[in-house]
């Protein structure tokens, strides 16, 4: 049995896993279903890592013992209480949780603000939506919005989803119109009037990651220059950056500001993530917008294997 690293990526949709070696080389990469404390629940939310961390160990030969390290970045993760149910959940898988140094367990966000060492927002908008920020790798994590889908997560994949079901029986009403936003939601989802909408928002209401599914068919829509869904992908890129630009006036370095964006929404649709980096850049000029060229998947790994750096790709 050989010591490796274990990243972990929790999502409030997809759980990402990587085990290696202190060389780097992969052992073993794969996921599963995620979701977050708050979503599905501690006892679900186990049953889920369960299932794809025994299935790693499994196929790459390894047992929990072994771990070297671990660096789990969890969406959802907001107090010390979050972090220690987890550790918990991963030390039932056997990890030595209790070790100090290289064995964390941290919001997705502050995991990706570590691989700054200097003053940085991490924005993320995917399933769900929040903003980040730290005046370097060890300092005290801020935060704007990120309030779950029922109060907050203003500019996500969920928000957008809702706006566009929102837009469908504002369409019956005659508030608006948008022939090519009613035909793609009525061929995705099966609805045919407003209380099939009202029906459709009822069942999946629990399970956000299912409305937040509907986004990409919103940016889509978008792209052809359907109005409501430009409607909805502006006031997207606006709360996005209301996020942004309340958390960096608190931050007192008043040097230059690197701002990450994160999240399938963020990094799948350039259409919001342009206009997100419009707004931030006319409201402050000493914010740099820019991309990782990791994943959060090889971020964790590298935390793990107590390296703290992220190659960064500036958006022009």
């Amino acid at each position: 049995m050989s010591k490796y690293a274990f990243g972990v990526d929790i999502g409030g949709t997809t759980a990402r896993i990587c085990l290696c070696e202190s060389d780097g080389r992969v052992l073993f990469e794969g996921e599963g279903k995620g979701g977050t404390l708050a979503g599905v629940g501690m006892e679900e939310l186990h049953t889920r890592l369960s299932k794809v961390v025994t299935e790693a160990l499994n196929a790459s030969g390894s047992r929990a013992s072994d771990c070297t390290g671990l660096c789990v970045g969890a969406s959802g993760v907001d107090s010390e209480q979050d972090q220690k149910a987890y550790e918990k959940l991963f030390a039932s898988l056997g990890f030595p949780m209790d070790q100090t140094g290289r064995f964390r367990v941290m919001n997705d966000g502050e995991l990706l603000l570590r691989m700054f060492s200097g003053p940085a927002i991490v924005l993320i908008s995917g399933t769900g939506s929040i903003a980040l920020g730290a005046e370097g790798p060890e300092s005290q994590v801020l935060r704007c919005g990120g309030w779950e889908h029922l109060l907050s997560d203003e500019g996500s994949g969920t928000w957008i989803g809702m706006e566009a079901l929102k837009a469908y029986v504002r369409m019956a009403d005659g508030r608006v119109t948008d022939r090519e936003l009613k035909e793609q939601l009525e061929a995705t989802t099966g609805i045919r009037c407003p209380e099939d909408a009202v029906a459709y928002c009822q069942e999946h209401i629990g399970e956000k990651a299912d409305i937040a599914e509907l986004a990409a068919l919103v940016t889509s829509c978008a792209e052809h220059g359907a109005p409501a869904c430009l409607d909805i992908v502006e006031r997207a890129a606006g709360e996005l950056a209301s996020l942004v630009l309340t958390l960096s006036a608190t931050m007192t370095d008043t040097g230059p500001l690197r701002l990450l964006f994160w999240g399938s929404v963020l990094l799948k649709t350039p259409l919001i993530r342009q206009r997100v980096a419009a707004r931030v850049r006319a409201a402050c000029q000493r914010i740099q917008p820019v991309l990782s060229e990791k994943t959060a998947l090889q971020c964790a790994v590298l935390q793990a294997r107590g390296i703290g750096s992220m190659p960064l790709r500036t958006i022009g």
